[in-house]
């Protein structure tokens, strides 16, 4: 399996899904090898960096390969402050895994997303092996259908064209990657993302004064739809001026969306947690009254379903493919900020109907699990191996 985040050293829900999909295979009796970059500020004269054996919660082991290299999570949502030259540090990625690739004795190749197809498609051609691309976005989702970069999208391309097959984190992904990629839709698979369950007596008690509290989860770009989130808060606090709402993420939208809340008089009611990982992230679940995610083309939403565990009410876009998991979850236009605030307001004044929906939404999440995504992945696995007998 070919990667390029991981936790803890992630900056969003691949590096999660990646992880839950890892170890679930390995303690299902897979043996997983995953290739993974490593950060070097300058060029290194070894490929690798190092070899980690890591364990399941179950005791199960695997190894991880950490290969030096310039590659840094979601840099191509903003390409011209990356800092170097991103496509020749994913191809330059490549050869490394190819060099370092003989001491692996595989069945299969599992790439992620379109900074691993250039080592995907390299592998494929020398071994002969099967290849399944897993699909968690695409350059329309991570511009928010604006104007993709050319380079990336031809990669992705390529991509979507070479693997034997494609598994699709939702529906809504499978129909973005038929409708405006032209994948023949008998290619693709759809398996959702599981979950990791949250204890829930892990929160560690009240803060904010017992205040409304309103949060977004997510990288602050364009896709994510921060400024939705804001526009809701500017409405919302009219009505209940007490409100507080919580960005939970970094991005390269942060500075904008500090000086938008200022413009929209919000500074004494929007805060910036930054990015939250473990006890951090789950303490501030369990401390919202209200899950908002206003993203503008989200493939799945992992933090949705998060907040749902917990028992939150859960609002997203109707363009989130999480909805096919949470089918209680309310679904608005992302631009329909009017109707989200609406519906935030309804939900603070009447605490029972707020509790009820949580009720149902933590209901339905019990039911998404990584055991459950797995078990469809086997399947995927075995059908691209026919392929190849």
């Amino acid at each position: 399996m070919i990667g390029w985040e991981y936790p803890p050293k992630n900056s969003g829900g691949l590096g999660v899904a990646c992880k839950g999909i890892v170890e679930h295979l390995v303690d299902s009796g897979f043996v997983v090898t995953l290739i993974l970059p490593k950060f070097t500020s300058h060029e290194s004269p070894e490929s690798l960096v190092s070899e980690t054996e890591f364990f399941t919660t179950k005791g199960k082991n695997y190894k991880v390969i950490y290969l030096s290299s310039r590659i840094t999570p979601y840099a191509s949502c903003d390409l011209d402050n990356y800092g170097g030259n991103l496509i020749d540090d994913v191809y330059d990625y490549a050869k490394k895994v190819l060099d370092c690739i003989n001491e692996v004795n595989f069945d299969l190749i599992h790439i992620h997303d379109w900074l691993t197809v250039p080592v995907g498609i390299l592998l494929k051609e020398k071994y002969q092996k099967p290849l399944v691309m897993h699909v968690h976005s695409t350059e329309y989702d991570r511009t928010a259908a604006g104007a993709p970069a050319a380079d990336v999208s031809e990669i992705e391309k390529r991509g979507f064209f070479v693997a034997d097959l494609l598994v699709a984190v939702s529906g809504y992904t499978k129909s973005l990657l038929v409708e405006h990629y032209s994948v023949p839709e008998n290619k693709i698979r759809v398996v959702h993302n599981g979950i990791d369950r949250i204890d829930d007596n892990s929160y560690l008690g009240d803060f904010l004064g017992g205040v409304p509290v309103i949060i977004f989860v997510g990288r602050l770009t364009i896709q994510k739809g921060p400024e939705y989130f804001l526009r809701v808060a500017r409405l919302v606090v009219d009505r209940h001026p007490d409100a507080i709402f919580v960005f939970a993420g970094d991005g390269d939208l942060f500075r904008e969306v500090i000086e938008s809340s200022a413009i929209k008089e919000l500074t004494g009611n929007v805060l910036f947690a930054g990015f939250l990982r473990g006890a951090q992230k789950d303490n501030l679940y369990h401390r919202a009254d209200i899950f908002v995610m206003p993203s503008v083309s989200e493939p799945y939403g992992l933090v949705a379903l998060e907040a749902a565990q917990i028992g939150r009410p859960v609002i997203i876009s109707k363009t989130s493919g999480v909805a096919e998991s949470l089918p209680s979850a309310i679904t608005v236009d992302y631009w329909d900020t009017d109707l989200m605030a609406k519906y935030v307001n309804e939900l603070l004044d009447d605490k029972e109907r707020s509790i009820f929906l949580g009720q149902n939404l933590k209901k339905e999440s019990e039911l998404v699990t990584w055991d459950r995504s797995v078990d469809q992945l086997k399947n995927i696995y075995q059908e691209a191996s026919q392929i190849y007998d």
